[in-house]
């Protein structure tokens, strides 16, 4: 399983009629999930409900520098404009986020967790919003800091091994 898999609770009621989430038992048996169960999971998982959920919690804004990252996208598209044969270039300007969505304390640093205890980094409570520049610096400052561990542990002595 990667780092960045969400462990899935493992129940020992599994299938129609047990909640994949919860474990407890669903009231139409043909169902494996209750309604606020699955929305949790959608929560812990889904890219796009975490984004509108951590939107609606801090706002539209960088969760370091709190600058509103907008841009304007623009494209063209060729569309049908007016009759049904006649087909027009149409020109789509929209405004969007330019906001990231990342994890405040990185995946990678707690995947020596058992999985109970590491599923809930992949939870709201974890995720910020943050603009590209200050995205790139943390991210920055994370790499640096997992090449040095990784380098103290490529430079630690192993322990030998005695011939029994």
């Amino acid at each position: 399983m990667s780092v960045r898999s969400f462990p899935m609770p493992r129940w020992p009621n599994r299938g129609d009629g047990w909640c994949a989430w919860c474990g407890e038992a669903v009231a139409r048996p043909a169902r494996t999930w209750h309604k606020a169960c699955l929305e949790q999971y959608q929560l812990h998982t889904w890219p796009a409900v975490q984004i509108a959920f951590v939107k609606d919690r801090d706002g539209a804004k960088c969760w370091d520098c709190g600058e509103t990252a907008e841009k304007w996208n623009r494209g063209c598209e060729a569309r049908r404009i007016g009759s049904p044969d006649h087909v027009g270039v149409y020109r789509s300007i929209r405004r969007v986020s330019a906001l990231e969505l990342e994890h405040d304390v990185p995946l990678w640093r707690v995947a020596h967790l058992p999985a109970e205890d590491r599923r809930r980094y992949f939870g709201p409570d974890n995720l910020r919003l943050r603009c590209p520049p200050c995205h790139k610096a943390k991210s920055k400052l994370e790499a640096t800091e997992r090449a040095a561990l990784k380098a103290a542990n490529q430079n630690a002595p192993q322990p030998k091994e005695s011939a029994a």
